[in-house]
């Protein structure tokens, strides 16, 4: 599968043999606006998201389409199903992945209000959100950047993102279950250019592992093991700590 915006979204199909079973043109999505993404449906097919223009008004609007395997277009017609509003003031980033359920989790960014929405389109292609979708961050102040998506159980997702709200560049974390409801809201961790911390070695974690840590400047450091609904298990380090690199154990 191939997708490609120029003023128009087309997708292409090369099947094992190298034939092309949309035809040389390949398949028309919708009159496009730069921005595309494209993901599989994990049963040989693909799933579409495009920010499209068309006879859908003067301003853009975000569109997703599902080709099959055996390239049967199943959500609507050409242009596939609206999955946030027309003109709803959005910027170029965005990011999907499966569900887990039969449909997609999409996140876009928010222009000039530097925020995030999240949109979840289900097996029968409605969008669980409404027209805007739902609202994760809002910023008040300060670029918000690199934003991405990973879901964590069927019907649950993790999004993350960086933003410059105080000043400094912080990473932070929410959790978004199936219904929409927000669990952990802009958990701030501290900043790569602050702290830096490796992946645990060996893993899985086992008699003498540990993580990794260089601090940039003199500080206090506290590191807590957390569950995935942010619930903090233990206490792995919590003081203060002179610039360099250190390793914090885990039994």
């Amino acid at each position: 599968w191939s997708a490609r915006s120029v003023h128009n979204e087309i997708v292409q199909h090369i099947d094992s043999t190298g034939a092309l079973p949309l035809g040389k043109d390949g398949y028309f999505f919708c009159n496009g606006f730069e921005e595309y993404g494209m993901i599989s449906d994990g049963s040989g097919g693909a799933i579409i998201a495009a920010n499209c223009w068309g006879p859908y008004g003067t301003k853009p609007n975000y569109y997703m389409q599902r080709i099959t395997a055996d390239n049967r277009v199943v959500w609507g017609d050409s242009i596939g199903t609206l999955i946030l509003s027309p003109g709803a003031n959005r910027d170029p980033g965005h990011n999907m992945i499966l569900d887990g359920q039969g449909g997609v989790w999409y996140a876009n960014g928010g222009k000039g209000l530097q925020s995030i929405f999240m949109q979840r389109i289900d097996s029968n292609r409605i969008p669980m959100y409404g027209p805007d979708g739902l609202l994760v961050c809002q910023i008040p102040s300060g670029q918000r950047s690199y934003f991405d998506i990973a879901a964590t159980a069927p019907g649950e997702l993790m999004l993350s993102w960086m933003d410059f709200r105080f000043g400094t560049t912080n990473a932070y974390v929410a959790k978004i279950s199936v219904d929409g409801v927000v669990g952990i809201r802009e958990i701030a961790v501290p900043s790569s250019s602050a702290l830096t911390l490796s992946d645990v070695y060996p893993h899985p974690a086992m008699l003498g592992s540990g993580i990794s840590c260089t601090l940039r400047d003199h500080g206090w450091v506290r590191l807590a093991l957390c569950d995935i609904n942010g619930r903090e298990l233990r206490v792995l380090s919590d003081g203060e700590r002179p610039p360099g690199t250190f390793v914090v154990p885990i039994e």
